[in-house]
């Protein structure tokens, strides 16, 4: 069997071991030209890399290569992509333990986190990885000895998902990744793919005031469609009051929630939609994991405080509404550390949220950084601003400078991380440790 990798990074690093193992003829095909591959094996280097993939037999896709672009480079082949598999869809044909499923724009690493602790509190062994930092195909043997999956899903995996997960959730879709999208239609499109396999056994949760959510799940075939709000309208699970309720039943309360910000609330009664049916009325695991989920890495995690600052790391919000959420999480003024690679999304709702807020000062980087902060000032000249730095260490200096006893310095951004830094994970680790070293 000959098979490319179509990009090499972790998941195409996951995949290279995977095919080994089967005896494959494999060839890694990537764009870098420096790209370093384990001695002995063939690669396709450089600007035509995806040209002539018709020579194999599988073509296992990089989350973030788009398939249009293997349709493209090769124009002789109009079936080529019947040939081409994820890490994602391998994975989900191999296993044999019921898989959840989680995507949405914001909110999926905190939900499914939420989903595992819940889970794991009412004695269940869980399995947790896709896009939140474990490749599927490294956790097959941990899958087979759990009782559940729990897999974060981006529209990069779901895109061209061949199979779905028992249970679904899709957590509120608003625009994102319109750099790498034809268009927002075929985002939301991404996201319904998950839902599209599904059996009449099995769930779908959405999120019932975000009509996105609900058109994605919109074509599963599953009987048991669930949803979630906050507001007080009656859903599947609903907070009203001070109370998370199900069916009439009360099943925890919102002071139980120990993870900042309202939209929190929603990732709460998500995961609660997931995991009910299979609690079986149980709310005892619920309340449990939510008095110990106090924060998790990179999603409005304290690092430290320092001279009377509080230091916090939100580098998983690289979309302007998870800043939007932060900044109301967050009741302190603020030193607002801003921008970073420009995906197409809107920024008029973050300038808006900015300029309203308590930001006292913003450390404007990347690519989309100055912009943001130009179009903040003009609405609110009371802000201040800093441009034109490169490292993250010069990044929180100048922060913690603009910052006063009280204050919060928040790594917010609203925006991806690519160039001045590898991935979210990347940013964060560098912001904990010039904090740490401040």
């Amino acid at each position: 069997m000959k098979v490319a990798i179509l990009g090499y990074a972790r998941q195409g690093l996951s995949a290279y071991k995977y095919y080994s193992l089967k005896g494959a003829d494999i060839t890694v095909h990537d764009q870098d030209t420096d790209k370093q591959v384990p001695a002995g094996v063939a690669t396709k280097l450089g600007p035509g890399y995806l040209d002539n993939l018709d020579e194999y037999d599988v073509l296992v896709r990089t989350p973030y290569l788009h398939p249009s672009k293997i349709l493209t480079a090769n124009p002789g082949s109009p079936n080529i992509l019947d040939k081409v598999t994820t890490a994602t869809n391998e994975f989900m044909d191999l296993s044999s333990t019921p898989i959840i499923g989680v995507t949405g724009t914001k909110g999926k690493g905190t939900t499914s986190l939420l989903i595992e602790a819940i889970l794991s509190e009412a004695g269940y062994k869980v399995a947790l990885g896709g896009n939140i930092g474990i490749s599927p195909l490294d956790m097959i043997d941990e899958a087979e000895a759990a009782d559940y999956v729990v897999l974060e899903l981006s529209n990069f995996q779901t895109i061209d998902m061949d199979a779905s997960p028992s249970v679904g959730v899709c957590l509120a879709i608003t625009p994102e990744h319109l750099d790498w999208h034809t268009d927002y239609e075929e985002y939301v499109q991404a996201k319904s793919q998950m839902f599209g396999n599904q059996a009449a056994s099995d769930v779908a949760v959405y999120a019932k005031n975000n009509s996105d959510s609900h058109r994605a799940v919109a074509g599963t075939a599953a009987t048991n469609v669930l949803s979630y709000a906050i507001d007080g309208s009656e859903a599947s699970v609903y907070i009203s009051g001070d109370q998370i309720m199900s069916g009439g039943q009360a099943i925890a309360k919102v002071g139980d929630i120990k993870l900042l910000g309202v939209h929190n609330q929603n990732n709460v009664c998500a995961a609660i939609a997931a995991t009910w049916g299979i609690l079986r009325g149980n709310s005892a695991p619920i309340i449990a994991a939510l008095h110990k989920c106090t924060g998790f890495e990179f999603r409005l995690e304290t690092v430290s405080k320092k001279g009377g600052v509080t230091y916090i790391n939100d580098s998983y919000g690289s979309a302007p509404e998870a800043t939007i959420a932060a900044l109301a999480a967050v009741a302190q003024p603020k030193v607002m550390i801003i921008g970073g690679h420009d995906k197409g999304a809107d920024m008029g709702g973050l300038v808006s949220a900015l300029a309203k807020s308590n930001t006292t000062h913003i450390v404007a980087i990347g690519d989309t950084g100055p912009a943001i902060a130009d179009a903040v000032t003009a609405i609110n000249p009371g802000i201040g601003v800093t441009k034109d730095l490169t490292t993250m260490q010069s990044i929180v200096e100048d922060a913690a400078d603009h910052a006063k006893r009280g204050d919060a310095v928040m790594l917010s951004t609203g925006c991806a991380s690519f160039g001045l830094f590898k991935n979210f994970e990347d940013r964060g680790q560098q912001f904990n440790k010039a904090v740490l070293g401040l």
